[in-house]
């Protein structure tokens, strides 16, 4: 809880996908569920030099040439209205690099058996400073509820967009999924 953001009183607050301190929950409730995943459940293609395995994470260049993958089963007790937040947690692989900015896109699937698979477009993350070496980070992409309405979910993942400046490796060590 914050005390006395924009008026009196205890409220809780949070920080919403452009990086702001906003008055409110954010759409998470005291009924929040949290999946996580381990960097290496993120498929990836064995013949790209762009996303590899790494000893505890997968290495993530800087190009949006590849792509990431998580596949579920929509979660059982998802209410189905409020929207999902993803966030991927990562650090630099160089050991002095160049400060800029890290942003990731995703590609949200959702479909019944016997759907062919559609791209509806990207959904875009928050943005991360990366200033110094070997500092853990993280971006927030939140998924409209609309997308993922379907039995089977499909997270497709990829690094950079125009907001993109750090040039360096990425070691991409946990993904997180919140739903209410």
């Amino acid at each position: 809880m914050v005390t006395d953001l924009q008026g009196a009183g205890t409220r809780p607050v949070f920080v919403d996908p452009n990086g702001v301190l906003t008055n409110g929950t954010g759409g998470a409730t005291a009924n929040s569920k949290q999946i996580s995943f381990y960097a290496g459940s993120i498929i990836e293609n064995p013949a790209s030099s762009v996303i590899t395995s790494g000893f505890r994470s997968l290495y993530w260049q800087h190009s949006f040439a590849e792509t990431g993958y998580i596949l579920i089963k929509k979660p059982n007790d998802w209410d189905q209205v409020t929207d999902v937040t993803f966030e991927i947690y990562f650090f630099s692989k160089d050991l002095t690099p160049s400060p800029g900015t890290v942003q990731f896109f995703m590609r949200p699937r959702d479909r019944d058996l016997g759907d062919p698979i559609i791209d509806e477009g990207a959904v875009l993350s928050t943005v991360a400073n990366m200033t110094t070496n070997r500092v853990q980070e993280k971006v927030i992409i939140t998924i409209p509820a609309s997308r993922l309405q379907k039995e089977f979910w499909e997270l497709a993942i990829q690094r950079e967009s125009s907001n993109t400046t750090f040039t360096s490796d990425l070691e991409v060590q946990n993904v997180a999924m919140t739903y209410n």
